[in-house]
């Protein structure tokens, strides 16, 4: 997916104090968004994997944030890591206080979890895009479940929302911020 390529092209000139700068009352940082990005993609092949029968040749339905024990390896066990342990509804300060490791572990789980909602998205028919995703909701903000089209249009939304938080951080920084000019 372009923004998968956009994001980690953005990153990967960064020194890490870069990666992880966050202006002191401002959003969180260009690593917190790019881990926040993955960890919703991770969330959504899981979730399409055990929902979607034509999606069952690609195994049994997991995480490889839980699969892998990331949380647990990246000592991140009894910190608050909001819904779904992915950062959404957290306060900032509370966001703030999740301590990711080295940019280049961020990277590698990020790399990772963009290739399997990759390897999962090309598996979608479209024939299904009309049709609504078994529930329980996908999205903490939904009220009741969408069609599948629907609930990857707001991935792609909430995906390219934090690349240009991403893009905006790294103008902060003095670098070029912009991917598209």
């Amino acid at each position: 997916m372009d923004c998968h390529r956009s994001a980690l092209l953005l990153v990967a000139e960064l020194s890490e104090g870069q990666f992880r700068w966050r202006p002191p009352k401002g959003p969180q940082s260009i690593a917190w968004n790019l881990w926040h990005i993955a960890r919703w993609d991770d969330v959504l092949a899981e979730v399409l994997v055990a929902r979607t029968a034509s999606l069952s040749h690609l195994g049994p339905a997991h995480q490889i944030w839980k699969s892998s024990k990331m949380a647990e390896d990246w000592r991140l066990g009894g910190v608050q890591l909001g819904v779904e342990d992915a950062g959404t509804g957290l306060a900032d300060a509370d966001a703030a206080t999740i301590n990711l490791p080295e940019k280049h572990a961020v990277v590698g789980y990020v790399s990772e979890a963009f290739r399997h909602l990759d390897t999962v998205l090309t598996g979608i028919d479209d024939a299904l895009l009309p049709q609504i995703v078994p529930p329980p909701v996908l999205y903490p903000s939904q009220l009741q479940p969408d069609t599948y089209g629907d609930d990857i249009m707001i991935w792609l939304q909430h995906a390219n929302a934090h690349l240009g938080m991403m893009e905006a951080l790294k103008g902060m920084l003095g670098l070029r911020g912009s991917l598209s000019d």
